[in-house]
């Protein structure tokens, strides 16, 4: 079964059915493997694809967000029948405080043939604004996300801002050691 998350606005439900796109709250039953098709090829072009990817840790994820709704949720975008978007987070406290809500974007993966076109915007705004819907009905107050893929992060960062997200910091990596 998948629950859908509604639209917030008759514009929206217009532009979504213009483009196509359906979108859900990934739930208990439902057919995983897409989701899973969806992770392996963003896992293939991120910076951490020289890790063998596994089927299995996705699939326990997958498990944990669905056991788990009121703390994590995983929404689809979907066209044609096909996963073309996906976006996981959760919600939870601040690491080292207590009281307040915040959530983490741990993923937001668009299918590559659309990324760049207007439905691919359309996709990544409709997951973004579900999970801001989502975040607000867990009582969240800020939603963070992390940008760590390496794919693309020039353009993420203008349609973050350009969305009103606030740049609160930076990635950093040295390379590979060649032992631990």
């Amino acid at each position: 079964m998948v629950v859908g998350v509604p639209l917030r606005s008759a514009p929206e439900r217009r532009e979504a059915a213009r483009a196509g796109l359906r979108f859900s709250l990934l739930g208990p039953g439902a057919d995983i493997r897409p989701v899973v098709a969806l992770a392996r090829e963003a896992h293939a072009e991120s910076r951490f694809s020289y890790i063998p990817f596994s089927p299995a840790k996705v699939e326990a994820i997958i498990a944990r967000i669905v056991a788990r709704p009121a703390q994590s949720a995983c929404i689809l975008a979907t066209r044609g029948g096909d996963v073309v978007g996906m976006l996981w987070c959760s919600v939870g406290e601040y690491h080292i405080g207590s009281d307040v809500l915040l959530t983490t974007i741990h993923n937001l993966n668009v299918a590559k043939p659309l990324r760049a076109t207007l439905a691919g915007g359309r996709v990544t705004l409709g997951l973004l604004k579900r999970a801001e819907a989502w975040s607000r009905a867990k009582g969240a107050r800020e939603m963070l996300f992390h940008v760590t893929s390496g794919v693309e992060t020039e353009r993420t960062e203008r349609m973050m801002r350009k969305l009103g997200y606030e740049g609160i910091g930076g990635n950093y990596v040295r390379f590979r050691f060649s032992s631990f």
